[in-house]
């Protein structure tokens, strides 16, 4: 038995693929749901309200507010996930130790006519580009990382420190709590979003036994 309650989540909407909104379900644990994303519209015309009311959710910010975690509650945030990228798989490990997710920024642009700036004034066109996404690099914290590589260790696994070149919604979470991520290698060059997403068993397996060794040295540290 552990000193201390887990509690598991699944994340809704990290990468905003309907909505210019990313992070819905992260966000809104941390605090930072947006209530002007509610009133955002896809390409069909509905809104994000409409369409969480037509999933059977109430898109109040009362009950969104409601889900926001206190942080003094918890130790951290752990993540295990696919890697997206071929590192693990070109250098045939089956796990990496997440140092730091990259920041991003995305924009939404529209060209009227063709290229930008030197054209559009040569020829008398325009352009517009809307930033809809501006996230911080979030380092993992030095504590968990070194329990993760301990985890790794102790399967007899080099430890490989790496960065994540794709976010995540552990970079939320990142915001209020300590963090950390463990990769796990997948195949087709860690191709992911698309059918072609694999790993296999036998690394799942290992991940799964690195998580139970977090959490016994969690156990031991505790006690």
């Amino acid at each position: 038995r552990l000193p201390f309650g887990l509690e598991v989540v699944g994340f809704a909407e990290e990468e905003g693929q309907r909505y210019k909104a990313t992070f819905l379900g992260s966000g809104a644990l941390t605090g930072h749901f947006d209530a002007a994303w509610l009133d955002q519209t896809d390409a069909d015309g509905v809104t994000m309200r409409e369409a969480m009311r037509a999933a059977g959710l109430p898109a109040a910010m009362e009950a969104i507010a409601a889900l926001t975690r206190d942080p003094a509650r918890y130790l951290g945030f752990v993540e295990v996930h696919i890697e997206q990228g071929p590192v693990l798989n070109e250098l045939d490990l089956p796990l990496g130790v997440v140092t730091s997710i990259n920041g991003s920024v995305r924009y939404l642009g529209e060209v009227v006519g063709m290229e930008l700036d030197r054209i559009c004034q040569a020829r008398g066109l325009a352009h517009r580009v809307e930033e809809t996404l501006r996230a911080a690099a979030a380092p993992s914290d030095t504590a968990w990382q070194r329990r993760w590589e301990n985890a790794v260790a102790a399967l007899g696994l080099p430890a490989h420190r790496m960065p994540s070149g794709a976010g995540h919604d552990a970079m939320k979470l990142h915001e209020v709590m300590p963090q950390a991520m463990l990769f796990v290698r997948g195949l087709n060059s860690g191709i992911s979003h698309n059918p072609l997403e694999s790993s296999t068993s036998d690394d799942i397996e290992l991940a799964v036994r690195a998580f139970r060794h977090l959490l016994d040295q969690l156990g031991t540290c505790a006690s």
